[in-house]
């Protein structure tokens, strides 16, 4: 059994106008600025699993800043799941900076996702306001679910600027 652990999936919206989702979402802009970076829908992800034999994807949406991007995204990883039971597994995904993320998180799985993923910090790296930020989340996982957590980038690394 073949089983990708790290994927994400967005909205035919995101794919069809990515520059849209720029405004005032720098990490999104610094993956995905190239029209070369791939924005893969869910029906693209399973033609992609079934071309090269994978079994199980866990998809995730992305960080946005704005809360209605990241509550949209989730919807539709969410829409995915239930779309193709049994061939992707949904995590939820969300800035840890916005009020509210750990009911997000509680949301999305009693919803059905798997878990919340993936989680990064993309500017700060891993410091003690960013585990801070993460406390109300893992108190919800504790007994809710899984997480994929991003924990090898720094901003020294990246070229983003704020």
């Amino acid at each position: 059994m073949i089983i990708d652990t790290h994927t994400h999936l967005f909205p035919e919206s995101v794919k069809n106008d990515r520059d849209m989702f720029f405004n005032n979402e720098p990490e999104f802009k610094m993956l995905y600025n190239s029209p070369r970076a791939k924005i893969s829908t869910a029906r693209e992800m399973i033609e992609s699993m079934d071309i090269h034999g994978v079994d199980i994807t866990v998809a995730s949406g992305f960080p946005w800043r704005n809360p209605d991007f990241a509550k949209k995204n989730n919807d539709y990883i969410l829409e995915t799941v239930l779309s193709y039971p049994g061939r992707i597994k949904g995590l939820a995904c969300f800035d840890l900076t916005w009020e509210g993320a750990a009911d997000e998180a509680v949301r999305c799985i009693d919803a059905g996702l798997s878990g919340v993923g993936e989680l990064a910090f993309y500017l700060s790296g891993i410091d003690k306001k960013a585990l801070k930020l993460l406390e109300p989340v893992m108190e919800v996982l504790r007994t809710k679910g899984n997480i994929l957590h991003r924990c090898s980038m720094h901003r020294k690394n990246w070229s983003i600027k704020t």
